[in-house]
């Protein structure tokens, strides 16, 4: 590794690693993944010396490979498993294939572009960071699925190239800064885009619903339009449904719903994810609390439906439909055996603004002065994951667990912080 530094204004630095990994195949093992990275403090040179409106300012470059090995060991060998069989009544040992062997395997590899702007301005009471970074990850290990006719059911292998791309900022402000009373914001968001820009031989793997020039991550399913109602009879017959029952978008429009009708849902990763960390400190007091939110994807919450699909059908507070409720929400009540496309009935938005934390303290360290020397003695009372101030998704599922049978649970701790 080199660094070196000009006139404390001017930074550079450059580095070599290079790894093996004995999991990957002869020829492969080993790899060199370079990095780089120049930095300019712009608020040092004499234009920007002695500025009362910039009190900092740093502008920043890098770029950097990493590999990745993360997959299940001796992939490059053909492995054997035993199993059991009975001959003439008989029980024999034997041994199997267990999967295919993959002689090629690589290094997974990401290769980052990063700019940055570090800034601080009016003597750093308002002042943050902004990056920009751009990613691709080449040479995927991911499984591949085998068609049933080879006997094995998937294959490590690398198989794509996907790309990640986006902006995270966070802002600091100090609107009071005095004496007996200090207060500070810190705000914090990125909005991320990310696709899969390359598959094995071009072709989108529906199996695993992936899809070049889609997200990484999707739900690929059919899509809900609303439950068939009385005067749709005629219609639903076509599709061999009741009113009632759940009403799929048919894409196609040739009349039927087929494995061709299925879309793409929505992804799974949050598009944005912020913050915001209010600290406030009056004398001996101290306030804090955080906000936290995520926008712009989609959640699963399977066990939602976990009772009706058990057949028991004791779903509280659940808009049925029935001919004097005609509704769009949910199917008729029925078993789940002869409903159709109950999955469709577990994703929603995972949009959500939550009280994170809130905290309130005293020190009672000049309290205590006249009666004995403490540095610090501090009573405090702190909540956790309170409640939320928006979610999209209906009241009793957890957008950030949706398949948790628990809830999220609340903590209240009281507590005391002391020095001598």
């Amino acid at each position: 590794m080199i660094e070196l530094t000009y006139k404390d204004r001017y930074l550079f630095n450059v580095a070599v690693r290079t790894d093996g990994s004995s999991k990957l195949a002869d020829g492969n093992k080993w790899r060199s993944f370079p990095s780089a990275a120049v930095a300019w403090r712009v608020s040092e040179e004499g234009f920007l010396k002695d500025s009362k409106v910039v009190s900092n300012l740093k502008l920043r470059l890098s770029y950097g490979e990493i590999g990745n090995q993360a997959i299940d060991s001796y992939q490059t060998m053909t492995r054997l498993k035993s199993k059991t069989y009975s001959w003439a009544g008989n029980g024999f040992y034997t041994w199997q294939p267990d999967g295919l062997a993959n002689k090629g395997l690589g290094w997974e590899v990401s290769k980052t572009w990063n700019a940055g702007v570090d800034f601080g301005l009016f003597d750093n009471l308002l002042g943050g960071t902004v990056e920009f970074y751009h990613t691709r990850n080449e040479d995927l290990l991911l499984t591949r699925t085998l068609p049933e006719t080879t006997g094995f059911g998937s294959l490590w292998q690398n198989i794509g190239t996907t790309q990640n791309h986006g902006v995270e900022a966070t802002i600091n402000v100090y609107p009071v800064r005095g004496k007996d009373l200090n207060w500070s914001l810190t705000a914090t968001a990125t909005r991320n885009w990310n696709k899969i820009v390359e598959l094995l031989d071009g072709k989108d793997d529906r199996g695993a619903s992936r899809f070049v020039g889609q997200p990484i991550s999707v739900f690929f399913n059919y899509e809900k339009i609303g439950i068939w109602q009385l005067d749709e009879l005629e219609e639903a017959k076509k599709y061999k449904q009741e009113p009632g029952q759940i009403k799929i978008r048919d894409v196609d429009e040739d009349g039927k719903i087929t494995d061709n009708d299925k879309v793409i849902i929505g992804q799974k990763e949050p598009k944005v994810i912020a913050s915001i960390q209010n600290s406030l400190v009056y004398k001996d007091w101290d306030f804090s609390f955080n906000l936290v939110g995520q926008f712009g994807h989609i959640i699963e919450a399977g066990n939602y439906i976990a009772e009706w699909n058990a057949d028991k059908m004791i779903i509280n507070n659940v808009d049925w439909w029935t001919p004097l409720n005609p509704t769009n929400e949910w199917p008729r009540v029925q078993t789940a055996q002869s409903q159709d496309y109950t999955s469709t009935l577990s994703k929603f938005k995972g949009d959500f603004i939550k009280l994170q934390d809130i905290s309130i303290g005293y020190n009672f360290k000049h309290l205590l002065a006249p009666v004995c020397k403490v540095e610090k003695l501090r009573l405090y009372v702190q909540a956790r994951n309170l409640f939320y101030l928006y979610r999209a998704c209906p009241g009793d599922i957890n957008p950030e667990q949706p398949n948790s049978v628990y809830t999220l649970p609340t903590s209240l701790v009281v507590g005391l912080n002391f020095a001598f």
